[in-house]
């Protein structure tokens, strides 16, 4: 088993105390801890003497030097420097906080199709006609119109939204 990274950089009283902070909150921190690790490795690296050394420009290469492929990750590295740093300006250790990064906007997520009046009904005649599912028994049977109605009626809610026409233009699917 190896030992885990001495905090060693100018700035490792103030990460050990912020750690303790979190933990008597009741928060492990246990991957933030490693992120945090990581971040005074890299300072030790830069042979850094005093925390007045510690820069946005160097906390920019030390973001770009650990890529992330996706924006959630990037954030959170982002997110757990920057609680650091406004802790230690809360506690006096700074006079301000040298993160400027910005967080990345999150665009891996899918984006939600909206149907039509035509495709709607479509979907909902398809659906109408699908058989029922294995597994369901007798008395947990489709309700047939009133749940085609149902989805129909969120169907032109939404279509109604995303278009600025009213409702009425979209509710007579079912």
């Amino acid at each position: 088993m190896t030992t885990p990274w001495a905090f060693r950089s100018p700035l490792a009283n103030g990460i050990e105390r912020f750690l303790a902070y979190k933990r008597v909150l009741g928060r492990r921190y246990d991957t933030e801890e490693k992120q945090l690790r990581l971040f005074d490795r890299f300072l030790v690296q830069q042979t850094l003497t005093s925390l007045a050394q510690i820069t946005p420009d160097l906390l920019n290469t030390f973001l770009a030097a650990r890529p992330r492929r996706r924006p959630r990750s990037y954030n959170q590295l982002v997110g757990v420097l920057r609680r650091l740093f406004d802790w230690l300006v809360s506690q006096e250790l700074l006079p301000r906080s040298p993160l400027k990064a910005l967080p990345r906007r999150e665009t891996a997520q899918r984006i939600p199709y909206v149907f039509d009046a035509a495709h709607a009904r479509r979907l909902l005649e398809v659906a109408g006609r699908l058989p029922d599912g294995p597994g369901l028994g007798s008395g947990a049977r489709r309700t047939g119109r009133s749940s085609r109605c149902s989805m129909a009626s969120g169907c032109a809610s939404e279509r109604s939204r995303a278009s600025g026409a009213p409702m009425s233009t979209w509710s007579g699917i079912c």
